[in-house]
């Protein structure tokens, strides 16, 4: 693992200022060459701004293909400065410290699948005072007989950041049985200039998914998940005494999700509580009472995040996603910092601001998106009041070449608001075109929304109008969407896949004799089931890393990363249950149906994938041809549950090319 710090400045400078790549007057024809331009790695990602606005840090790809960290002064003057990189490895994600020092991880392509390199480190925004805190995966922590390093073991994972102009982070180590699930966490405080630690004196409770710290830096909430139950429990400051405030089932509309200790000490939890959608409410531990008047709750669409001044120790604004990402602030001074940005840049653009300490910031970071933008990043100068350009995501994409993209709501057959989003291939608007219906993973997540997407892009580029419904069970839409799909996989979920389908039919948007249905995980799983729930609504189905076999999903025996608590509390509940539902499992199973399956199937899998086992895919592939049914396989060795290589990701789109081309062939 040798560092690898070329003195590239000016090149770095290139390609912050400007785009390194011109982007082509129009697309590329070939499907290789397509699909290798809608792959691409980001030629800036993860961009954040410090604490005190008055620099930035990002991830920008080497000479040599590996991601580095990169730091820019503010205002954009001297050139940007690599400050740390690797020949052979990658570094993944940072984050700021204080307003001089970032940590990072750092790890070889696929090693989260395996047991390659990973390990923790810190630096400053000059490049200096760099060290290594977790040693890397399968190292050894000794340096000699007798003498040992400060570095924490591989296990050890960042938890916490504070604004507090210390160098100090909190770290966390979960102890598991033989089995991998949790028993108990350790979390200690960690010096990140001298690698010295602190425990933390509390006794942690264990199953915990959420901590959360006080102004002072002292946990002071914790949320546990166990047999199904979500607690909140709390404890005063300088007591070792936890007490549990909230006990409600893990799914419950009304249960608490804990988010930010302000000040005051309050805490902010996110919640359904009076209401169909998550908003933001109050809640008084002392009193165990919830606010009964939200911070923040829209109509019809979650709060997903709260945003945060640290310094200040308060909540400052919302987000959620409508049809485009949406910030509510809740002082005038940010409320009117977003106008600004709005008003100067395209109309038709989502401009996320993002700032640490938001009240007093020298300077905010801007991301400028839309469905024919992938992302351009701006810096806003609040006294000055301009806003300078840092670079585009993916300078190579003109927007004049990309599809545009619709929102729209229907109506499933039960009666349930469906909302779905559509890509028009440019110049087809209103044209009945061959068609793909793009099914989100999860499923319980928000899956679309009328953002750039390089799949879409790529499936309309190739002539293809995509549908991308948010069936029900998708999370972000409230609770009686989400409590729609409880049980519902292989029926009512996938029906109103078909529904989106008949919809668009009727629009004039998709000739319905010549629909495929593709996906990715939970999509690859209702692309397999899709002929069968809906046989004559699909001519073709391709899958990646879908479930084909439910109750693999149940079982101790196929190593996976599903926990104890997902399969004996989460999934009977959100699937089915395994000994109860027997029958019902094995209906929504596409392994044991795949006899009813009459059109031509596509499926690839990665050999390392932990969600969905290789398993699936094997079994299901011998099942489907000993039945006769016709499939395609391809297995990509290296790859997990995603994609981590971009030559398999454009190898797989080139292959979905052709397959969809003659499997929909009038």
């Amino acid at each position: 693992m040798s560092p690898s710090l070329p003195c590239i400045a000016a090149l770095l400078a290139a390609l912050i200022a400007a785009p390194a790549i011109a982007a082509p007057e129009t697309a590329p024809s070939a499907a290789a060459e397509v699909a290798a331009l809608y792959t691409r790695k980001a030629h800036i990602a993860q961009v954040s701004i410090s604490p005190d606005g008055q620099r930035l840090a990002m991830l920008v790809p080497q000479g040599n293909g590996r991601q580095a960290l990169v730091v820019q002064e503010l205002p954009i003057a001297a050139a940007a400065r690599i400050v740390a990189g690797f020949r052979d490895i990658d570094i993944r994600w940072f984050r700021w410290v204080n307003e001089r020092r970032l940590i990072y991880g750092a790890s070889a392509p696929g090693q989260s699948l395996s047991s390659r390199e990973r390990g923790i480190l810190a630096v400053d925004a000059d490049g200096k005072e760099d060290r290594q805190l977790v040693a890397w995966v399968d190292g050894i922590n000794d340096i000699g007989t007798h003498i040992k390093t400060r570095m924490l073991d591989y296990r050890w994972q960042l938890l916490e950041t504070f604004d507090g102009g210390g160098d100090e982070v909190v770290m966390a180590q979960t102890t598991r049985t033989e089995a991998g699930e949790p028993v108990d966490t350790r979390l200690l405080r960690l010096d990140t200039r001298t690698g010295a630690t602190k425990a933390i004196g509390i006794g942690v409770p264990g199953a915990a998914v959420a901590w959360v710290f006080d102004a002072a830096g002292e946990l002071r909430v914790v949320a546990t998940r166990r047999q199904g139950r979500l607690k909140l429990l709390w404890r005063e400051g300088g007591s070792g005494d936890w007490v549990t405030v909230d006990d409600q089932d893990a799914l419950a509309a009304a249960a608490l999700h804990p988010v930010y200790l302000e000040a005051d000490g309050r805490l902010v939890v996110r919640t359904r509580a009076g209401g169909d959608t998550f908003g933001l409410f109050h809640y008084d531990l002392k009193r165990r009472h919830l606010d009964p008047e939200p911070l923040a709750q829209a109509a019809r669409y979650d709060i997903a995040t709260a945003i945060v001044d640290d310094r200040r120790h308060e909540v400052v604004g919302a987000r959620l996603v409508a049809d485009r990402p949406i910030t509510a602030w809740f002082s005038e001074r940010m409320a009117a910092l977003q106008k600004a940005v709005d008003a100067a840049l395209p109309a038709d653009r989502s401009n996320r601001i993002a700032c640490g300490r938001c009240a007093t910031s020298a300077n905010y970071l801007v991301l400028s998106q839309s469905d024919r933008q992938p992302g351009e990043y701006f810096v806003y100068d609040p006294q000055r009041r301009t806003l300078s350009a840092l670079g585009a995501v993916r300078p190579w994409i003109a927007e004049s070449t990309q599809a545009r993209r619709s929102w729209h709501w229907t109506t499933a057959r039960d009666g349930l608001p469906l909302p779905l989003v559509v890509t028009h291939p440019p110049g087809h608007d209103r044209e009945a075109l061959p068609a793909v219906v793009l099914v989100h993973g999860g499923p319980w997540l928000r899956g679309v929304d009328r953002g750039w997407s390089e799949e879409a892009q790529f499936l309309a580029a190739r002539g293809y109008r995509v549908i991308e419904p948010e069936f029900r069970g998708s999370d972000g839409l409230g609770a009686r969407h989400f409590e729609a799909g409880l049980r519902q996989w292989g029926a009512a979920m996938q029906d109103d896949l078909a529904d989106a389908v008949a919809w668009a039919a009727a629009q004039g948007l998709v000739d319905a004799k010549r629909v495929c249905i593709v996906g990715s995980s939970y999509g690859g799983y209702a692309a397999l089931m899709g002929p069968v729930r809906n046989p004559g609504v699909y001519r073709c189905a391709a899958s990646f890393a879908g479930v084909t076999d439910l109750k693999l999903m149940y079982s101790r025996w196929i190593i996976s990363d599903s926990s104890a608590e997902g399969r004996e509390y989460a999934l009977p509940a959100l699937i089915g249950d395994p000994d109860r539902d027997v029958a019902m499992l094995a209906q929504a199973s596409p392994i044991e149906r795949v006899a009813e399956i009459k059109v031509p199937l596509l499926l690839a899998q990665g050999r390392l994938d932990r969600r969905v086992p290789p398993e699936h895919a094997s079994r299901f592939v011998a099942a489907a041809r000993a039945a006769g049914v016709a499939v395609d396989s391809v297995t990509y060795d290296d790859e997990g549950h995603g994609w981590t290589y971009r030559t398999h990701h454009a190898d797989f789109l080139t292959r979905l090319d052709a397959f969809l081309a003659h499997s929909l062939t009038p």
